[in-house]
């Protein structure tokens, strides 16, 4: 089950606007995929909390060709009624090493809506920039994608869920050569088990665009 808390309030805040947000009735929310819990759900939270794992691996494959090796959900029930137009960013780490041969790979992002009944599209599926890396790199980068979203209301109660796929494609392989891939969901940001440089972050953010009524 999606955790709730996305808008949740026991009092009445006092709001403030940025000129922009005044001007373009626009704004946005940042959300963070984590994993955690002793089932290790996956949810979309708005706090910096750090994630166990830190990251979701792919099998290991020698697969010749593009394939998706990930697919996970991300989930949260929201307790306000708003409104999502216009284009979101979703970054995302990925690690990935493909012994002997060149290989490539990217995201996929979709964002959706679960009322208890029926799962529902608010966005294109849209397809990241896709890192290539030579022969036997191993290499951390960042791919974002941009899923565009026009006039979609969440009601209160529902679940917003994001979607993500990590894609890979390897220009040979056969059963023989062993491909590792990995992408990081860790809100904290930390440089545990992942990138000790610091150059690539291990925290997956997503901005999404809300219509904000200032009437």
């Amino acid at each position: 089950m999606a955790p709730s808390g996305l808008f949740a309030r026991n009092f009445d805040p006092v709001l403030s606007f940025s000129f922009q947000e005044v001007i373009t009735s626009k704004g946005i929310i940042t959300l963070y995929p984590v994993v955690g819990g002793s089932s290790t759900t996956r949810f979309l939270t708005n706090n910096i909390i750090e994630s166990s794992p830190i990251s979701s691996s792919a099998p290991s494959s020698g697969a010749t060709g593009e394939v998706r090796v990930m697919d996970h959900d991300y989930e949260v029930v929201v307790d306000k009624t708003f409104v999502l137009d216009g284009k979101a960013v979703v970054s995302i780490p990925i690690y990935g090493t493909q012994a002997g041969f060149s290989f490539s790979f990217y995201s996929v992002v979709t964002i959706q809506k679960w009322d208890g009944t029926t799962e529902t599209d608010l966005s294109d599926a849209a397809k990241s920039n896709t890192e290539v890396s030579a022969f036997s790199t191993k290499e951390y980068v960042l791919v974002t994608a941009l899923p565009t979203i026009t006039n979609k209301i969440i009601k209160a109660g529902e679940t917003l869920r994001i979607r993500i796929e990590i894609w890979y494609w390897a220009s040979s392989g056969g059963s023989s050569h062993s491909m590792t891939i990995k992408y990081a969901h860790n809100p904290a940001n930390g440089i545990r088990d992942w990138d000790t440089s610091g150059k690539i972050p291990s925290q997956t953010k997503i901005l999404l665009p809300t219509k904000i009524n200032i009437n």
